[in-house]
């Protein structure tokens, strides 16, 4: 069975629209010292931000959950199954197309992906 992303609880006031600037498929910017091979795909439904992460060398998905989204940041817990890794999220757009994403106590530089024209996020 197919797990759905699942949604953050947001209060009625912060109701979001589809153009949304952390709406795609999210990935780290190249660097020098590694990259993960993770991507999050943020999506809204009904108003609410769902996440969902998937590791692209493996093609294994990541459980996804405490999705919070309070007007500045989204912040979310994910769990690796196969490594039983689990980690904390805020990721916040700093302009169009980039955010920075904290893991943890680490900072990183997250770009979005471009959309395929006639097609929703990228995957």
């Amino acid at each position: 069975m197919k797990r759905s992303p699942e949604r953050a609880a947001i209060p009625t006031t912060l109701r979001l629209r589809s153009n949304h600037r952390l709406v795609g498929t999210w990935e780290e910017r190249e660097n020098p010292v590694y990259k993960t091979p993770v991507v999050y795909e943020i999506e809204l439904a009904d108003g609410h931000f769902c996440v969902s992460g998937k590791d692209e060398d493996s093609g294994k998905r990541l459980t996804v959950s405490g999705i919070v989204w309070d007007g500045k940041a989204l912040r979310f817990t994910t769990y690796f199954p196969p490594t039983r890794y689990r980690a904390t999220h805020v990721m916040q757009v700093t302009r169009s197309g980039r955010a920075i994403h904290l893991v943890g106590k680490q900072r990183e530089v997250w770009v979005r992906r471009p959309k395929i024209r006639g097609t929703g996020p990228a995957r």
